[in-house]
C-alpha cells in the first residue's frame, strides 16, 4: 500500500468527514492521527506475533500501526537490538512473561533490557545491518549473533550453568535453530 504524503493529501486526511466521503455518518472525521509527533522518527518496529516473536527491527522512518508497533527510546537503538536478539531475552520472555506465539506490546515492557551500552554489541549490530543491506538473507545467526549472545551473557553476569540452561532451552524451543546453540555434545544428544 502506498500513501500520498503531499500537503494536499495530508490536509484531506485531516479534514475529510464521513458526509463528504460517502454522505453517511455525519460530520465526524474519517481518520485520526495518533502519536503523530513520532511519525518519520527513527525507532524500532516491534513484531509481536509468530513462532519467533517478539522481534525488533530498525524502522524505516515512516508511520506505524497496531501490527507494526514502534519503540522510541532514549537509549541506543542498536544496543536495544543487541539485547533483543540475544537468546537470553527470548528465554526470559517466553518462560516468565508469555508462553504463547503472541508477545504483546505491554509484555515487551517487562523484558529486562540492559541500559548499559556495549560498544562491541553496537559494532556487531551495525555490521549485521550493513551486511543485510547488501544481502537481505545474510546469515548473521552463525556469525555476529554468537558473539552478541556471549557479550550479553557476560553483561548479565551469567555463569556457565546459566548459559547452558538458556542454550539448551533455546535448542528445545526452536529445534530448527538448535545447531546455532553452544551446547556440549553430551547435552545435544539428550536434546535430539
Amino acid at each position: 500500500m502506498f500513501i500520498d504524503w503531499s500537503t494536499w493529501a495530508v490536509n484531506r486526511l485531516k479534514t475529510l468527514t464521513y458526509d463528504e466521503r460517502d454522505g453517511k455518518g455525519g460530520t465526524g472525521l474519517c481518520s485520526r492521527f495518533q502519536n503523530k509527533v513520532y511519525y518519520f522518527r527513527e525507532g524500532l518496529t516491534l513484531s509481536y506475533s509468530g513462532f519467533y516473536a517478539p522481534n525488533l527491527r530498525l524502522n524505516s522512518l515512516g508511520v506505524f500501526d497496531v501490527n507494526g508497533s514502534s519503540v522510541f527510546s532514549k537509549f541506543n537503538n542498536h544496543m536495544i537490538l543487541g539485547n533483543f536478539v540475544c537468546k537470553l531475552i527470548k528465554f526470559l520472555g517466553k518462560n516468565f512473561i508469555d508462553h504463547t506465539i503472541v508477545f504483546q506490546v505491554d509484555e515487551n515492557k517487562e523484558l529486562p533490557l540492559l541500559s548499559t551500552v556495549s560498544d562491541e554489541v553496537v559494532t556487531l549490530v551495525n555490521k549485521i545491518i550493513a551486511k543485510q543491506q547488501e544481502n537481505p538473507r545474510y546469515d548473521y545467526l552463525t556469525n555476529e549473533q554468537k558473539e552478541i549472545d556471549q557479550i550479553i551473557y557476560q553483561m548479565y553476569g551469567l555463569n556457565e550453568s546459566d548459559i547452558l540452561e538458556v542454550e539448551t532451552w533455546y535448542a528445545r524451543r526452536y529445534p530448527k535453530l538448535a545447531h546455532l546453540c553452544n551446547i556440549k555434545n553430551s547435552t545435544e544428544d539428550q536434546i535430539s
